[in-house]
């Protein structure tokens, strides 16, 4: 047979020999039974590899009538193999009927046969020589600047020119991985001028993504077995964990003390009720007086206060509402409460897209999405559905620290107050689904009818308007209270237009290990709404979506 060995490692070991050239007629006798076809292995008779070396054994197949074919071939060791190893031992020959095996050497000194077999049973074998290499000791320290941990190092040699780095193209010569960190480590080489050293470390199986590994590659590195011989690696982070063009974004803001002003504020007309008048029935009778003097003038006016007096409507009406269980400063007390209560903290949640973390400083889109109270609490999708917050941000990105520059979310304060009063508070209030307006909520909680009927019973009052009169301007007095929360609401925006935040977070837990899911936790050093700073506790996280 022709002999042409082609050896994956042939550039470091030594040459193959020929101790005797045997042809396919006198070696393979039985392979030339009738309708069989021909195997045939290129190269000498016999391979000497060095242990864990590397080669790739090609050959042919012929059929009976001397033409190339494809057909299933199978390759086995015979004798003492070791842990000699097949990258396949089935394969499939090309039409041609070319073919090829790649086969690494055992750790252990060893001499066996390498036979394939094609599936008409022809077959062609050749022997394999393992023996011990000439190796050399290379010491090899390591430069690194970065944060992450690192608790072992994996290192990989290959045969190459200067340029084998930053991938590794030459043929592998050496793969290993030290026990621990400690720096400097030893690791031993066959002999062989240039050589490229890649080394990577990681705190778990750099096969995981979470490990966040760091590497680096060096090339044209030489050994002198007549010195010692040592060479500096500098390793960078891997940015390649982070595969994700974009991120889920959530900001947590406590505004402290300035929840409360801001509610205060906002539902001052709903305390107008109960606070600056001597009771629920007194607002409202208030409320219908100036409704019939919008529609009837003063002559109706006058009428309606004489039976006002001469009913004691107001004090008829306070004893009906009261009996119907309605407690306007318990209302009051609870929409305040709750409200005050979604705003420790406000989470936004929404996405910064964008982001190519091998980019140290760059500009993403930051989107929010849904707002809402505390861990544990829906958050809103439809507050900002109508007019989403978007907006550019600078993003810095260093030693796995992320820092967002400063900008503007343009959320209004009133409008995020009155959105989450309809979409998280009142329909927690009322346990029912959302979204509910206050108005809705006033009505609910008032008997308009009851109210009408009350004051309908004061004949002078009936002279006045009908009772169904009365029951609208009952509901539109309450209508018109939402009303002026929703200008309270638009002036808090006026004077809080965008919530201005700037923040950093980290990927590495304190130990300097990922967090899971590869998230980035830290803080908001800066928040304000408007012109307002806030100083409670803020946080940020970034996560990869699933």
């Amino acid at each position: 047979m022709g002999l042409v060995l082609a050896v994956a490692i042939a550039a470091i070991g030594p040459a193959a020999c020929a101790d005797s050239n045997k042809n396919g007629e006198d070696a393979h006798a039985d392979a030339d039974a009738p309708g069989r076809g021909v195997v045939s292995l290129e190269g000498d008779d016999t391979l000497i590899l060095y242990v864990r070396e590397q080669a790739t054994i090609i050959g042919t197949y012929r059929d009976a009538g001397g033409l190339g074919a494809q057909v299933s071939l199978e390759a086995s060791f015979q004798g003492t193999a070791h842990d000699a190893t097949l990258e396949d031992t089935t394969v499939l020959s090309a039409p041609d009927g070319s073919f090829s095996f790649s086969v690494r050497a055992g750790t252990l000194p060893s001499d066996f046969v390498f036979r394939v077999e094609a599936e008409d049973g022809a077959q062609d074998e050749i022997d394999v020589q393992v023996t011990d290499m000439a190796t050399d000791t290379l010491s090899v320290d390591v430069g690194y600047g970065g944060r992450r941990r690192i608790d072992f190092f994996a290192t990989t040699a290959t045969t190459g020119e200067v340029s084998s780095c930053p991938v590794l193209t030459g043929d592998e010569i050496h793969s290993g991985e030290t026990v621990d960190a400690s720096i400097p480590f030893t690791i031993s080489l066959p002999e062989s001028t240039p050589l490229a050293l890649a080394v990577s470390g990681a705190w778990c199986d750099t096969g995981e993504d979470t490990c966040f590994p760091v590497h680096g590659c060096v090339d044209g590195v030489t050994l002198d077995e007549a010195e010692a011989d040592s060479v500096l690696v500098v390793l960078e982070d891997d940015l390649g964990v982070f595969a994700a063009l974009h991120f889920e974004v959530n900001l947590s803001v406590d505004p402290g003390d300035a929840a409360v002003v801001w509610v205060d504020a906002l539902l001052d007309p709903v305390w107008a009720m109960t606070l600056r008048s001597d009771d629920p029935a007194h607002f409202l009778l208030d409320g219908i007086y100036e409704k019939i003097l919008a529609e009837y003038g003063t002559s109706r006016g006058d009428l309606f206060v004489s039976a006002r007096i001469t009913g004691n409507l107001d004090n008829a009406l306070d004893g009906a509402l009261a009996s119907a269980g309605l407690d306007m400063d318990a209302t009051a007390t609870a929409l305040d409460d709750a409200l005050v209560g979604v705003m420790h903290p406000l989470r936004l949640e929404g996405i910064l897209e964008g982001v190519f973390w091998g980019e140290t400083d760059q500009t993403a889109v930051h989107e929010v999405e849904r707002l809402g109270g505390p861990p544990g609490m829906a958050a809103a999708p439809d507050i900002l559905a109508a007019d989403p917050a978007v907006v550019e941000v600078s993003v810095s990105y260093a030693a796995d620290l992320v820092v967002l520059e400063a900008y503007t979310l343009p959320v209004g304060l009133g409008e995020v107050l009155d959105g989450l009063m309809q979409e998280v508070v009142l329909p927690a209030l009322l346990e029912r689904g959302g979204p509910i307006t206050l108005d809705e909520h006033l009505l609910g909680q008032v008997d308009c009818a009851l109210v009408a009927t009350t004051i309908f019973v004061e004949p002078t009052a009936q002279s006045v308007a009908s009772q169904d009169w009365y029951e609208l301007a009952c509901r539109d007095v309450l209508e018109d209270v939402a009303a002026e929360v929703a200008v309270e609401a638009a002036s808090l925006d006026s004077e809080h237009p965008g919530l201005v935040v700037q923040g950093e977070c980290d990927f590495l837990d304190t130990t300097h290990t990922p967090r899971e899911s590869h998230s980035c936790e830290g803080v908001l050093t800066e928040v304000s709404w408007g012109s307002e700073s806030l100083t409670g506790e803020h946080q940020m996280s970034l996560e990869m979506p699933d």
